[in-house]
């Protein structure tokens, strides 16, 4: 424990908590050691998180600490926070928790909430508290192009601000595009960046430059480069239009010749039936003699007759 905070507790009258500071170097430490990994936006507050339910209702000590060295957060038997000096107004506590607020990168460390009653210490939490300024941005650059009737290479460079940069080759024919060389190009850098180049399902040419607390990314379309690929698209778009266009028409045509052969043939059908009518009409005899007198020449004219008053088909 720090010998501030130790000099304050002893000025304060706080005897007891002498005494617990001593069991944090000498008890039995138990407990898992494991921490959990916490990435920070430089600026930004990180919450510190004990579980109430796994503090006892009576305890001898309870400290935050970063690092193994400096306690940042001393709970008595009373339960009531004491913050150490340098860190007054930076953090906030509730429940045994802390909020660390404004982080720098000289705040990243190792964070560690131990739990001493009466000589047996445990470790309730731990954090692995990096912080990270956001990444820069990055530009998409193209470096060389080759074209020809049935051919398209690209080789575009993406780089950031601080010098990092990656360079990938991108290749179209009439049908499709793709990526040279395995396709991602992934680069890391050794303060936790990392920068990506690819070519996308939609053949949308994209950058990340990325950290654990931030991104940035710049896309273009390959077909601003390859316009022979776009050419190819339109032109089987085009030919799918007339396809449809064509079937359509088509159907049509065949559906409207179909309807006047069908009418056509029933007009034919109800002119058969008119003449067998008239040839069949009321003054024929049941057995199909002529029931009155008249000439045979009279009977041919007057069926005549009738025949020119129907419709011409």
């Amino acid at each position: 424990m720090s010998n501030v905070l130790v000099l304050y507790w002893i000025t304060m009258g706080h005897i007891s908590f002498l005494c617990a500071a001593l069991l944090v170097f000498f008890c039995p430490k138990q407990g898992s050691s494991a921490v959990t990994p916490l990435f920070v936006e430089k600026g930004k507050d990180a919450f510190l998180k004990v579980l109430e339910t796994d503090v006892p209702a009576e305890f001898t000590l309870l400290i935050w600490k970063v690092n193994d060295s400096d306690v940042l957060v001393a709970f008595g038997s009373n339960k009531e926070p004491e913050v150490a000096g340098k860190y007054s107004g930076r953090i906030d506590v509730k429940n045994f928790s802390l909020t660390l607020k404004n982080l720098q990168e000289a705040d990243s460390g190792v964070y560690i909430a131990r739990l001493t009653v009466k000589t047996k210490e445990n470790i309730l939490a731990g954090y692995n508290v990096t912080v990270q300024n956001p990444v820069s941005p990055v530009e998409l650059t193209v470096e060389n192009m080759y074209q020809s009737a049935e051919l398209c290479v690209v080789t575009v460079t993406c780089s950031t601000q601080d010098s990092c940069h990656i360079n990938a080759s991108f290749r179209c024919d009439t049908e499709t595009c793709s990526q040279e060389d395995g396709g991602l190009r992934t680069v890391s850098t050794t303060w936790g960046t990392s920068l990506q180049l690819y070519l996308s399902n939609d053949l949308t040419i994209t950058c990340n430059h990325s950290n654990q607390v931030s991104l940035k990314r710049n896309m273009t379309r390959i077909e601003d480069f390859c316009p022979l690929h776009a050419d190819s698209a339109s032109s089987y778009l085009y030919i799918a239009v007339i396809v449809v266009v064509a079937t359509v028409t088509i159907t049509t045509i065949f559906t409207a010749v179909y309807i006047y052969h069908r009418k056509k043939r029933k007009r034919r059908e109800s002119a058969e039936n008119t003449v067998y009518a008239f040839t069949q009409g009321p003054n024929a005899s049941p057995n199909g003699t002529e029931a009155t007198a008249g000439t045979g020449d009279e009977s041919v004219s007057s069926m005549y007759a009738q025949v020119q008053h129907l419709p011409k088909s």
